[in-house]
C-alpha cells in the first residue's frame, strides 16, 4: 500500500490564478507562435508599462501606479 501526503494551501491556488491571469494578459500582446527573437527591449518594455498601467477591479479601477502615488504624495 502506497501513502503519499498532499498539502493543499491556499497560496498553490493563489499562485496558479496568478499565473494563468498573466498568461491571459500576455497572450493579449504576443501571438502565439512569435518567436520572443523579433521584439526589441523597447517592444517589451512597452508592453510592460501597458499591462502595469491598466485599471484593476480590485482597486476600484485604478491601476497601481495611480495608488502608490496617492499613498507616496
Amino acid at each position: 500500500m502506497c501513502s503519499i501526503q498532499m498539502r493543499i494551501t491556499r497560496r498553490s491556488f493563489s499562485w496558479r490564478a496568478t499565473n494563468e491571469n498573466a498568461k491571459r494578459l500576455l497572450r493579449q500582446c504576443f501571438l502565439k507562435g512569435v518567436s520572443m527573437k523579433e521584439f526589441t527591449q523597447d517592444d517589451l518594455s512597452a508592453v510592460a508599462a501597458r499591462l502595469n498601467s491598466r485599471l484593476r477591479e480590485t482597486l476600484d479601477f485604478d491601476s497601481w501606479a495611480d495608488r502608490l502615488k496617492a499613498l507616496l504624495y
